[in-house]
């Protein structure tokens, strides 16, 4: 049995290496759509990092012993490499035809993984996880360093990229906390100040635009979604204010002229000069409560976050008594939202769970994977939202980032 394992062994390698020659058969076009990788899978950049997430996660997987999840990691590197193949425009000629023969070669390598791992073989599959790594390094080589760049990459390039929308809002001179506020305010593209209205959006995470609202201590956070007024690029949202000072207003939207996901910036309020000069509270913390619950962040690859690395994390719910929380309610198309905004009091980070919805009554819980990648050094405030018996519950985290 372990001469016929060799030589299987030895043909598959020498399949692969065929392959990457350029003398197998070519590719044929993905049958699979483009959104089998999510909604903020927008470039082959974005694509290759989550290629490299998946990657790391199944190498921990490998380690612990932990096969089950592997197919699932498989597939999805499999998903986003077609991707890469479809969307790398830049290369072709034998080039072209080594990333075909390549992309084939990971395809050929997901299905016999998958049977390995679900039979519990660690040692071929972590002989055939080498291969894939050869193959994952291979695709890189084939194309342009800044093909690879995600495309949250884009505003930290100089000379930057503008946005472009802009909001267009009167600062409120004073807030009454605890009073319902409606802000309105037009949206209007830079290039020509000419107004946006919905049909001007791609629909993220079912509303065209997203409202991030909070303090400047950082504390009071605010989720809305504005809606059209019926007067040409004018919106208006409402919420309530906890205190009397400065709050900033954050614009998530998607134009249909870039196709790229922006977060536009303006004050709601002034600072109150009356009022002391407020600090941010820099305390690191990975537990929270909220609402008889307790929600943890462990981080999965490793112990600190860096600039523009991206980690893989995972939120543990449970309840008062200690029990597992698995009744997560579908928000806004996903289990969890996480949104955090670091202490320049500018940057923001969007994030949504790694594990796909499978129907609209399915329910979360008690874990939730994301993967967060922060653009910022110093401290930063993690928002979570999750919906439960109908109600959108928040904790707040406090991370730091070097």
């Amino acid at each position: 049995m372990l001469k016929v394992n060799r030589v299987a062994h030895l043909i598959h390698a020498l399949t692969f290496l065929l392959l990457l020659a350029g003398l197998g058969t070519n590719a044929s076009e993905p049958a699979e759509p483009e959104i089998l990788c999510g909604p903020n899978i927008f470039t082959v950049g974005d694509a290759w990092e989550m290629v490299q997430l998946q990657n790391g996660e199944a190498h921990r997987l490998i380690d612990s012993g932990d096969l089950i999840q592997l197919p699932q990691k498989l597939a999805a590197i499999s998903s986003h490499l077609r991707f890469m193949q479809r969307g790398a425009i830049m290369i072709f000629g034998k080039r072209r035809t080594q990333l075909d023969n390549a992309v084939t070669a990971v395809q050929t390598l997901q299905s016999q993984v998958a049977a390995e791992a679900l039979a519990k073989e660690p040692a071929p599959v972590a002989e055939h996880w080498a291969e894939l790594d050869a193959l994952l390094k291979f695709i890189a080589q084939l194309l342009p360093d800044e093909a690879l760049l995600p495309s949250t990459s884009f505003a930290h390039l100089l000379p930057p990229i503008k946005p472009a929308l802009h909001i267009q809002l009167e600062p409120i001179s004073a807030l009454t906390p605890g009073v319902p506020t409606k802000i309105t305010f037009q949206l209007v593209r830079l290039d020509n100040l000419q107004p946006i209205d919905g049909e001007h959006l791609f629909l993220i995470h079912e509303a065209p635009l997203h409202a991030l609202i909070c303090d400047r201590t950082l504390t009071d956070y605010h989720h809305e979604h504005p809606m059209p007024t019926g007067k040409p690029g004018e919106w208006e949202l409402t919420f309530t204010p906890k205190f009397n000072d400065q709050y900033m207003l954050w614009i998530n939207s998607v134009p249909k002229h870039t196709g790229r996901e922006e977060f536009d910036f303006n004050l709601i309020s002034v600072p109150n000069p009356d009022l002391p000069p407020v600090q941010v509270e820099t305390q690191t913390n990975l537990v929270a409560l909220a609402h008889s619950m307790r929600g943890e962040i462990k981080w999965n690859s490793a112990e600190k976050l860096e600039v523009n690395r991206p980690i893989s994390g995972t939120l543990h719910l449970t309840d008062s008594p200690g029990n597992p929380v698995s009744d997560l309610q579908i928000y806004m198309g996903a289990f969890a939202h996480i949104v955090g905004i670091a202490d320049d009091l500018r940057t923001i980070l969007h994030v949504h769970p790694d594990t796909a919805i499978a129907a609209a009554n399915d329910h979360g819980g008690p874990d939730i994977h994301f993967t967060l990648r922060p653009t910022h050094q110093g401290f930063c405030r993690l928002f979570v939202q999750v919906m439960r018996d109908n109600e959108v519950i928040t904790f707040p985290f406090g991370v730091k980032v070097d």
